[in-house]
């Protein structure tokens, strides 16, 4: 049986967290089942979506608010990624930004689906209910050989061979550790997951674990933490080849200051082939340089001209 949850301290029960995190956790799972049930506005978006990545090497995108983000990364996947099907899942929070993605997907010929409005704001939750979303409606009854999900700022420059990634083994990603410091599980192990910005898997081999990619918060886990307990709490990490955060090169570069005198800057980071510019939907406020800049950058690192 997978490991569950943290043991909880004194001072836990004092103050009611096992079972003020419980009845969240309920809250959220009925939610999240919820909305995975709701259909999209185009059922032939979703139908068109399926088709285009059965059987196939899918690269799968959850779109946010970033029309620039989709027309950069999709033009970079087809000149280092030939062989992969880009397909966007759209989980845009604003309407014109929706359409304008929509038509970017039409431009370039991409199987495009708008998700239903999404029932959380916050980014992360929205983020995990979108992905499960797209996996239960889409990428499971499609059944693709190899998929990758992907953050929509996320590009790569060189060439990636996907299905090598995951050749001798079920998934590929970054790992990301817990966030409680020391606590471990009631059965001692100590958890880990993979960031679904950039995860591939052998659809064959993690399918029966019924994925679910939403955060486990309770128990320090962020976007993606409800698969330790579906899925990676199984895997030997020693026999497996992933990335580390140390692996994760970090850029900051200096676009001079805000009016109030504070320091602004371009904050992107490079891993594995792939720039990630982090932040394209703007959840944050970023410098009005940082589109831009991220747009020559990886034109430049990519080797993209004026027709991609």
């Amino acid at each position: 049986m997978a490991p569950r949850r943290f043991s909880y301290s004194r001072r836990d029960w004092a103050r009611l967290r096992p079972l003020s995190h419980s009845f969240k956790g309920a809250v959220r799972s009925a939610v999240d089942a919820w909305y995975s049930r709701k259909p999209a506005a185009d059922p032939a978006e979703v139908a068109h979506v399926r088709q285009a990545i059965a059987g196939r090497t899918a690269g799968v995108i959850v779109a946010f608010n970033a029309p620039w983000a989709i027309e950069l990364q999709a033009r970079a996947c087809r000149r280092h990624l030939p062989d992969m099907v880009y397909a966007v899942g759209d989980n845009s929070s604003n309407p014109d930004a929706a359409a304008e993605i929509r038509a970017v997907c039409t431009a370039l010929d991409l199987p495009y689906v708008r998700l239903p409005p999404n029932p959380s704001r916050a980014p992360s939750r929205s983020h995990g209910f979108a992905v499960n979303w797209i996996y239960r409606n889409v990428i499971r009854p499609a059944a693709p050989s190899i998929v990758a999900l992907l953050d929509h700022d996320l590009f790569p420059v060189q060439p990636i061979d996907l299905a090598a990634k995951v050749a001798d083994q079920p998934v590929f990603g970054l790992v990301l550790p817990h966030r409680f410091g020391g606590r471990v599980m009631r059965s001692g192990h100590t958890p880990w997951y993979l960031w679904p910005g950039y995860l591939v898997m052998d659809f064959a081999q993690v399918a029966p674990a019924q994925p679910d990619f939403r955060q486990d918060w309770f128990s320090g886990m962020d976007t993606g933490g409800m698969m330790w307990r579906r899925l990676y709490w199984r895997l030997d990490r020693s026999h497996m080849r992933l990335l580390s955060q140390d692996e994760e090169i970090w850029h900051h570069v200096p676009v001079g200051e805000a009016a109030d005198g504070t320091p602004l800057e371009i904050v992107f980071s490079e891993m594995d082939g792939w720039v990630h510019s982090i932040n394209a939907g703007e959840h944050v406020p970023a410098p009005a340089q940082k589109r831009a800049f991220i747009i020559d950058y990886v034109s430049r690192r990519a080797g993209l001209d004026a027709n991609g």
